[in-house]
């Protein structure tokens, strides 16, 4: 008598084999896959608002140098 749940289904590939192949993954490939996904305007505000804070941040640190000198 066969069991109702037996594994009579052929066999599934291992999800190691899966993700080998994710992890041979250059960072900028997987940047570049996150880019295109994402539509111009779901990244430029974030990209100029962070833009800006480099550019306040630096703007600071000369305004420092100066008050020093």
């Amino acid at each position: 008598m066969a069991e109702a749940g037996g594994s009579s289904g052929p066999d599934q590939p291992a999800p190691e084999k899966a993700a080998s192949g994710k992890a041979s993954e250059t960072l900028s490939q997987l940047i570049a896959r996150v880019l295109t996904q994402l539509s111009l305007s779901a990244w430029l505000p974030s990209s100029s608002l962070v833009l800006s804070l480099a550019f306040v941040i630096q703007l600071g640190n000369a305004a420092d140098m100066a008050s020093d000198a």
